[in-house]
């Protein structure tokens, strides 16, 4: 059995009944078993591997309306490991959880319960939108069809459990499945979702990534005879993983610093001060911590550059309200 540690990603999806969650994600985890850009997943656990490859086969080859798999009818936890090539860059989390979750049963329900300390522990959200319901102009009907407002609900519960701050906002991605299904231009769905879906959202405290998905554009035409041939699916993960890799660039960051300002105490100190507290003997061990930790944040540097590359243009991201423009081209 498979545990998480301090050092561990968690990604917890958050959406009603139907809204995708289970079909994305083994659409993301068969993108990136192949891999994207040079990152790729594999996971901690064979039988779950075993799972999700039977179940994505079964999608992509059968055309009858057996090829769907059934709704996710408890949480579920999978552990996987994110690398570059052969090298570990770090472990994630993913939960997943019943859709009813969010809309039966009483907060002392222990699948209610259980929901609750996911989110509160999770490092990254991703809210999943059928893009089914965004066909007009989002209304009272929207919200309920989408538990929109369950989900603001626990958004804001997050919010005053944790004391979002400007300076440090926390990473949402709203990601928009069934996307073959919305025949809408993409201003106007993104004006409902920040009108009226997921309003708190775009104020200071939280960053936000909204990207559409599907498994297929041919599905639109029938979800029986339709072709499988996922686009997007990766995105939000690579987005979750790498606001944790910003996260972790800043701390280095600081710890440096920290390391330089000791190194310049002891430089200032007597020589009877210096003998007396072998202080030579921390500055060394200080200074190859620091040159170590300089490495590590010149490689973190060079793969955040290139997983950068890995979102697609039609991405939309928010920090603290406001739109941003994160210059992300591919190599040629």
């Amino acid at each position: 059995m498979h545990t998480s540690n301090d050092n561990t990603v968690r990604i917890t999806m958050l959406g009603g009944s139907r809204s995708g969650k289970t079909c994305f994600m083994m659409a993301m985890y068969s993108s990136m078993q192949t891999g994207i850009d040079g990152f790729n997943f594999t996971s901690k656990d064979a039988d779950a591997d075993i799972e999700f490859n039977t179940a994505w086969k079964k999608l992509v080859i059968r055309n009858d309306e057996d090829r769907w798999p059934l709704g996710t009818s408890e949480t579920s936890k999978y552990f996987f490991n994110f690398n570059y090539g052969d090298k570990l860059l770090s472990e994630f989390e993913w939960n997943d959880y019943r859709g009813d979750a969010l809309t039966i049963g009483k907060a002392t329900d222990e699948s209610v319960k259980d929901l609750f300390q996911i989110i509160d522990r999770s490092s990254c959200l991703l809210i999943c939108v059928s893009g089914e319901h965004l066909n007009v102009k989002a209304d009272e009907e929207t919200r309920v069809l989408t538990d929109s407002t369950r989900i603001n609900f626990l958004l804001n519960q997050f919010a005053i459990n944790h004391g979002l701050k400007q300076e440090d906002p926390f990473p949402v991605a709203i990601v928009l499945t069934k996307y073959d299904l919305c025949t809408r231009n993409k201003e106007e769905v993104l004006k409902d979702i920040k009108q009226v879906l997921f309003p708190n959202l775009f104020r200071e405290g939280w960053l936000v990534m909204v990207c559409s998905t599907t498994l297929g554009m041919d599905l639109a035409r029938s979800k029986v005879l339709g072709r499988i041939s996922p686009l997007g699916s990766h995105q939000p993960v690579i987005f979750a993983l790498f606001t944790q890799f910003i996260k972790k660039q800043k701390t280095y960051v600081s710890e440096i610093s920290l390391l330089e300002k000791k190194q310049d105490e002891i430089k200032s100190k007597n020589w009877l001060w210096k003998v007396w507290n072998r202080a030579d003997t921390k500055k060394l061990d200080l200074v190859f911590k620091s040159r170590d930790m300089s490495i590590n944040l010149d490689i973190m540097s060079e793969r955040l550059e290139k997983l950068k590359a890995s979102f697609l243009q039609e991405s939309t991201f928010f920090e603290n309200g406001n739109e941003l423009n994160l210059d992300i081209k591919k190599e040629p």
